[in-house]
């Protein structure tokens, strides 16, 4: 099911211009770089982006084959919320640089998976570039911050300087976004959703799409200014 979805949203190494059909419509071929004609294309293309993450909030349920293969099978759902949620994440100061840094806290099967969607896809028109760090020792900057199992203990110590520095933190652990991280994966009744604390959010001064958080675990309501 999972490689429907990559086909679905571009990962098969087709262009944004070979894109024939969106939801049973014929998509916009662009024929030169009109304003109009990028902007339709655009919408197109996050309208099959929002139809995959819906797609996957479906499919997303783990079955009951070998553990191995249900095990990949969750870190490439994972791997492509990932680049969903940059997608649909809004920063305060969008950087000029033409690459977005996505860091990985500890080893992680999952960024394996990112690559391989950052090799024939952008994200926000930019280059996706992920980084693996061993521990928080080594952390450098990055726009968005996937921290491990292993290393969720970490951050603790780290959350209020990476917020105040706008990086997007994401983890897949119990209790992580009642605890402060913005968005965490979690499994219900065996499919794996995703929590958003608005509270983390506003911190780091993010802000998600609205499509996003209807799809999302609200686990608080926005702090009172």
């Amino acid at each position: 099911m999972i490689y429907a979805t990559f086909s679905n949203m571009g990962y098969t190494g087709t262009s944004h211009r070979r894109m024939t059909c969106i939801g049973g419509t014929p998509a916009v071929r662009s024929r030169g770089p009109g304003r109009f004609q990028a902007a339709a294309h655009g919408l197109a293309f996050r309208r099959v982006l929002l139809s995959a993450l819906c797609s996957l909030l479906a499919w997303g349920a783990m079955g009951t084959g070998a553990p191995a293969a249900e095990d990949a099978k969750l870190t490439r759902f994972k791997a492509v919320f990932v680049y969903n949620f940059i997608e649909y994440v809004r920063w305060p100061d969008a950087a000029e640089s033409d690459v977005i840094s996505l860091g990985i806290l500890g080893d992680s099967p999952v960024a394996e998976s990112l690559r391989e969607i950052s090799e024939k896809r952008k994200v926000k028109g930019k280059r996706l570039e992920v980084k693996v760090f061993p521990d928080a020792t080594t952390l450098e900057p990055c726009e968005v911050l996937f921290v491990s199992q292993d290393h969720a203990s970490e951050l603790d110590s780290l959350r209020e300087t990476l917020e105040a520095r706008n990086v997007l933190l994401i983890g897949e652990t119990e209790g992580l976004a009642a605890g402060g991280v913005a968005i965490n994966f979690v499994l219900v009744k065996e499919k794996l959703r995703f929590e958003i604390s608005q509270a983390a959010l506003d911190r780091a001064g993010l802000v998600a799409g609205a499509q996003l958080m209807k799809l999302a675990i609200l686990v608080d309501k926005k702090e009172a200014k």
